[in-house]
């Protein structure tokens, strides 16, 4: 891989699965990058039982696995969507030096505070179908400046987001700084569907600013 090929690794939200990347998968690929789009355990074609799923941790699983197997001086650029970001943090804390910058899309960020429920459980109201598809509960998902905070990261606000409002995104902006903010006009909360050529050349923009200082 040259110095101007990245690899990306991308990570869907609750309800949805790897395939809902494709359209930004293609035009990565088709620029000559790598990109592993990852379904979570029981979600897309993941053939894990939901219902055998009852921590982030066995949710988690497929990704875990994937930064277990990467060799160490590989380092990739991680995106997360909505509720991925949750999984961004996750392991980011488990595999900091694996990763040259974590990007989150729309996505759920710590703020101020030592777990990441904290950070949202008084302002995103999850269904009851989400919930029995995305093991979130009472779980306290710890992150240190050590792991965590040594990781650069990247947010991508999606300006039209009618689930997660700019507001609240602002607010996890300001609470816990990334070191770069875009914003994607027009988008609504999947711009991965809306907006799909914004959202790749936006994380390519990230991925030259981390990996070609």
């Amino acid at each position: 891989m040259d110095s101007r090929s990245f690899h990306f690794v991308l990570v869907h939200g609750a309800c949805f699965g790897a395939w809902c990347w494709y359209k930004v998968a293609d035009l990565l690929i088709k620029g000559g990058h790598i990109v592993s789009a990852l379904d979570m355990a029981s979600q897309g074609i993941n053939p894990t039982d939901a219902d055998h799923i009852s921590t982030l941790e066995e949710y988690n699983q497929p990704l875990t696995e994937f930064f277990t197997a990467l060799p160490s001086h590989h380092k990739v650029i991680l995106v997360g969507h909505s509720a991925g970001g949750i999984n961004v943090t996750y392991t980011m804390e488990r595999f900091p030096h694996k990763i040259a910058a974590a990007v989150f899309v729309t996505a759920v960020m710590a703020l101020s505070g030592p777990t990441v429920n904290d950070s949202f459980k008084e302002d995103i109201c999850l269904t009851d179908s989400l919930l029995k598809t995305f093991p979130l509960g009472e779980e306290a998902i710890s992150y240190s400046n050590e792991n965590y905070g040594r990781v650069p990261r990247a947010y991508v606000v999606a300006k039209d987001d009618k689930i997660l409002s700019e507001e609240f995104q602002r607010k996890m902006i300001a609470e816990n700084l990334p070191q770069m903010v875009y914003e994607i006009e027009g988008s609504d909360h999947s711009p991965f569907f809306s907006k799909p050529d914004q959202l790749a050349h936006t994380l390519l923009q990230i991925a030259n600013r981390f990996l070609c200082d």
